[in-house]
């Protein structure tokens, strides 16, 4: 049995450019000092960045993770995924346990999971 991980792209240069617009909207309606201008940066990629990252409950979240080359040594083979997901909490009333689909995005949804 061979193992391997895949994980979804960083997208860093959308964040990147993201920051760099809202940073440049900012700045044209507010002044700010040199000094605090590298916070703001940082503040306003921080939240993008958990735009991008996070999944508030019961809201779905897509996540595509590309397998390269390794997607045609895949096919027509059964394929055994782990997944780990980290809460921003750990004071948490219940166990608690992810559900969702996977598969293509389009109908039909291959495999699906529940608590």
């Amino acid at each position: 049995m061979a193992r391997g991980s895949a994980k979804p792209a960083l997208l860093t240069e959308e964040i990147e450019e993201e920051t760099e617009r809202q940073l440049k909207e900012i700045l044209s309606k507010t002044t700010v000092t040199a000094g605090d201008l590298p916070l703001l940066r940082t503040q306003i990629k921080e939240r993008i960045k958990s735009a991008y990252q996070l999944a508030p409950p019961g809201t779905p979240r897509p996540w595509e993770i590309n397998l390269g080359a390794a997607k045609d040594s895949l096919r027509d083979r059964p394929l055994y995924v782990r997944v780990k997901f980290n809460t921003a909490t750990t004071v948490l009333p219940a166990p608690t346990r992810p559900c969702g689909a996977w598969g293509h995005p389009e109908p039909p949804v291959i495999g699906t999971a529940s608590p």
